[in-house]
């Protein structure tokens, strides 16, 4: 009967982890790596298509362990947030990936 409780317990942990990875992820990403980006690019240094990049990658990473932890427990909730986490992944790589030095952009 433990065992039951703890496996209902797990199954509500998981989830709750990769929203909070998802809300994690969206904070900082917005609040600290795109300004130092955009930072970064209006210096003619830019970081946004590395950083862009390893976004990008970290989305198929993440794509890949969905797939495996579909496989292995067969859970919808937890497939529909490692997506969501892999779509956020994208639209930020893309987004720092575009960067331009805003003084440069709008002189022409």
């Amino acid at each position: 009967m433990v065992a039951a409780k703890e496996n209902a317990f797990s199954s509500l942990i998981r989830p709750l982890r990769h929203l909070i990875l998802l809300v994690a992820v969206t904070l900082l990403t917005h609040f600290w790596m795109i300004p130092y980006a955009q930072k970064s690019a209006n210096s003619h240094m830019n970081d946004g298509p590395f950083l862009g990049v390893v976004y990008v990658l970290l989305a198929f990473s993440t794509l890949v362990f969905a797939i495996k932890s579909y496989q292995k427990r067969r859970s919808t909730v937890e497939l529909i947030l490692q997506l969501l986490l892999m779509v956020v992944f994208i639209g930020f790589g893309y987004q720092l990936y575009s960067l331009d030095c805003l003084t440069c952009a709008s002189m022409g």
